[in-house]
């Protein structure tokens, strides 16, 4: 189960001219007990989707603990 600080995280970071989308997964996660609950694949495909409609440039997936 997911922590509530635990789940994905995304920010646009602004260089040069040039939007990078950057998206933090400390942890993969899924709720077993509620299918329409927290799945850290649905939520990394909702931000992604987000940053692309933001205009990014490009595009970081943070993986570390």
């Amino acid at each position: 189960m997911q922590k509530a600080d635990a789940g994905a995280k995304a920010a646009i970071i602004e260089k040069d001219g040039q939007k990078i989308g950057y998206i933090y997964l400390p942890m993969f996660y899924v709720d077993m007990q509620n299918p329409q609950g927290a799945h850290s694949s649905i939520d990394v495909k909702n931000l992604v989707t987000q940053l692309k409609d933001s205009g990014i440039n490009g595009l970081v997936i943070d993986l570390r603990e």
